[in-house]
């Protein structure tokens, strides 16, 4: 490069001009001549650079990467606990839905006041409600012990009342080991159906019938348990209240499906809400209805 340079600055000889040679080359020139070396220097420095800031900014992008995966992480984390939440949430919306007027209206013209006479100026008095058919003629559920007296009376006829209304009912079938009995009405009359879905602890209950010979008393509570052992016998036990004339009247769940046949409850100066039913599956199989 130096070589170079002298050349360029070469001039005629003193024996031509008379006058002294030249001396070095103007500083600025010189500058000039190692600009090649320094733009080298700088393209080299600035590839260095390059090459240096390439790698960061791609370790940068994985680090964002990696961010951006772990807030992915996290949404779906947080959508599944909001789906569970959503779940949830229905759950609960469908107990409140509980509508315990819409369910008494609908439930209330298949439940009846069972009247079984056991002598002139005496009767026993419950409650029955349609649970069958037999081709126009509707079938009742009661409790065996309403009829027990009329039945070992050699009688077979109870009435059956609601309201205005009245019909001679037949006693047509008596499972005593079940306390259960089957009243036949000649009258085309609304009948319930068995619970639709399993019964769980804590669901929400509604009780017809004529406790304290009171016609169509309504009262709500929720199962507190599924599985109660009395007599060698399991029996649905339930919080709403029931009294003497609810014996034989259904016990349905949040959408009218009979889940069992109140029949008694403990009785004691301290105890209350807690009343216990004949599991529907057993009344079915018992009876022969439910078909």
């Amino acid at each position: 490069m130096e070589r170079l340079s002298v050349a360029e600055w070469e001039v005629p000889g003193p024996e031509r001009q008379g006058v002294e040679p030249p001396g070095p080359p103007p500083p600025a020139r010189r500058r000039a001549g190692r600009a090649p070396t320094i733009l080298l220097v700088m393209v080299l420095l600035m590839t260095g650079v390059s090459g240096t800031a390439t790698v960061l900014l791609w370790r940068d992008v994985e680090r964002q990467g990696d961010a951006v995966a772990s807030l992915e992480g996290r949404v779906e984390a947080v959508e599944g606990s909001s789906r569970g939440l959503g779940g949830r949430v229905g759950a609960l919306e469908g107990e409140a839905s509980f509508d315990p007027a819409a369910v008494a209206e609908a439930v209330g013209p298949s439940v009846f006041t069972i009247v079984a006479p056991v002598g002139e100026e005496t009767s026993s008095l419950g409650t029955g409600f349609v649970f069958g058919k037999d081709g126009r003629r509707s079938l009742l559920v009661t409790n065996f012990h309403v009829v027990e007296e009329r039945w070992l009376a050699g009688a077979r006829d109870v009435i059956v009342q609601r309201g205005h209304r009245e019909y001679v009912g037949d006693i047509v079938r008596v499972r005593p080991e079940y306390d259960l009995a089957l009243i036949e009405v000649s009258a085309d009359l609304p009948a319930l159906v068995p619970a639709d879905t399993p019964l769980q602890v804590g669901d929400p209950v509604l009780v017809v019938g004529s406790g304290a010979a009171l016609e169509g008393t309504v009262t709500t509570g929720v199962v507190s348990a599924i599985d109660r052992i009395m007599e060698g016998e399991e029996w649905v036990q339930f919080s709403a209240q029931i009294n003497p004339g609810n014996s034989g009247g259904p016990v349905v769940d949040a959408h009218g499906g009979v889940i069992g046949v109140a029949t008694s409850k403990a009785v004691a100066l301290e105890l209350e809400g807690l009343g216990f039913a004949i599991p529907v599956d057993r009344v079915c199989s018992a009876l022969g209805v439910c078909r």
